[in-house]
This record gives C-alpha cells, structure tokens and sequence, in this order.
C-alpha cells in the first residue's frame, strides 16, 4: 500500500516537474498545426504565447524564427519580422537557424523596406561569418548586386572579385567573373570586359553563361573595330545561341564592317 502511494506521489512530482518543459512543447505542436491548416495569425499567436510564458526555453529560439518567418512570408508584416528575427540573432546567438534569419533580414531591408544600406550591413555579418559556407555565398553575391543596382559598378566589381578570391573553386565564380565583364562593358572599357568573358569561356567550358559569354566576347571585338573577328565568333553561335534573331541582327551589322575591314 505504501509502495503504491509512493508511486502516485512519484508521478505527481515527475509530471509537475517536466510541465514547464512540456508546455513550450505543446505551443509549438499548436503552432505547427495551425501552419499545417493554413492558420497563420493562429500559428503566430501560439508562438507569442511560448516566447511570452517561456523566454529561457530551448524552444523560444525556434518560436522567434518562425514568427520571422509568418510575418514575412504570409502576414505581410517586416517591421514584426525583423523585431522577431532580430530577437533570435541577438538572444539566441548559436542557434542553428541564425544564418537563415540573417539572411531574411537582409532581404526584408533590400526587397520590401528598400533600406539597401541596412541590407548590405546585414549581408556583410553572413559574409564574416566563415561557419556557414552557404549563406556567406549567397550574402556576398547579394551585396555585389546591391552595388551594382545603386550604379556603383567599381564597388560591385569588388565584391564579385572578393567573392571569386574567397570562393576559388566555388560552384558560382562563373557567375560573378560574368559579372565582372559586365561591368567593364557598361563602363567601355571592352578590353577588360573581353577578359573576363574569355576566361570564364576558358576555365568554365560547361557554364550555362559561356554561350552569352561568348556573344559578347564579339560585342567587345566589334566594338573596338574587330569586325573580322567578331564576325567568326558570331557565326560559330549560329547553331548553338538561343536568341538567333538577334545573333541573325549582329551577322547582318557586322558583316558590311567586316568587308570594309579586310579590304
């Protein structure tokens, strides 16, 4: 009988303990099923409620992410988001979701606040951060794009440069070197701009950009007067680039000049 006792008043006390661990628990089962049905007010409601009761929880990490994430993607609310997101990185600082927010915050400060300082500044913590590979990629590609959207060409050459050093063998140096030529091209200097699109045609033989790469290896050669040789390169296009009616257009341009050119 009073083994029997014992082992109620065991229970109480195992349960009574473990309440408050379950309690942030059950907030976030109801949060998540709330998003399963659709219910985003609900869903973020339910995880006020865990950061509210249960601030020191290990789960309150997770509650400020997805807040972030509802009032970003599906409640239409940035300040809400970043304040969320912002409370994750700040408090909860080795969580593992901090990059993600980060970037989130980032492109909350570039696309919908047009706060594109901010967003650089928020990028540039990702970019630091040397832990995580990936969003370090993607934050430094987007500070270069920044730049180059603002029509700061220089500073946005930088950063793809900077990405290529930091990145050697990474899967988007391709991208940025096509960037980089980019840049000189709108700036005239069609020397530098040939460069870099002759070597990203060189070393990135499989890069989906080398066709458009090439297509403008010739623009730079027709325009310092290299007729001949662009016209070659347009014609070896002929049967590979996908926008023949604009490579037909060049053909037809450059072929007078290229005539003239060699007489």
């Amino acid at each position: 009988m009073n083994f029997g006792i014992s082992g109620m008043l065991m229970a109480i006390l195992l349960v009574a303990g473990n309440g408050c661990e379950f309690s942030p628990q059950r907030h976030l089962s109801l949060a998540e099923k709330r998003m399963d049905q659709g219910d985003y007010l609900g869903a973020a409601r339910e995880y006020e409620k865990l950061v509210e009761e249960f601030p020191k929880s290990r789960l309150t990490g997770e509650a400020y992410y997805w807040l972030g994430v509802l009032y970003f993607h599906y409640l239409d609310d940035p300040d809400h988001s970043l304040e969320a997101f912002g409370f994750l990185v700040n408090q909860f600082p080795d969580h593992k979701r901090v990059s993600s927010a980060l970037f989130s915050m980032g492109e909350l400060y570039e696309r919908r606040l047009q706060e594109t300082q901010s967003a650089i500044t928020t990028y540039q913590r990702l970019v630091n951060d040397t832990q995580d590979p990936v969003f370090s990629k993607k934050a430094h590609l987007r500070i270069a794009e920044i730049y180059f959207d603002r029509g700061e060409l220089a500073q946005a050459r930088t950063e793809w440069e900077a990405f290529i050093r930091n990145h050697p063998e990474g899967d988007q140096v391709d991208e940025a070197l096509f960037r980089i030529a980019g840049t000189y091209f709108i700036e005239d200097k069609f020397g530098d701009a040939f460069d870099r699109y002759q070597q990203l045609v060189q070393k990135y033989p499989d890069s989906s950009y080398r066709l458009e790469a090439r297509f403008k290896m010739a623009n730079c050669l027709a325009e310092t007067q290299r007729h001949v040789e662009a016209l070659e390169i347009y014609k070896e296009l002929l049967e590979s680039y996908p926008n023949r009616p604009v490579l037909e257009l060049r053909i037809r341009e450059t072929r007078d000049k290229a005539t003239r050119e060699r007489s």
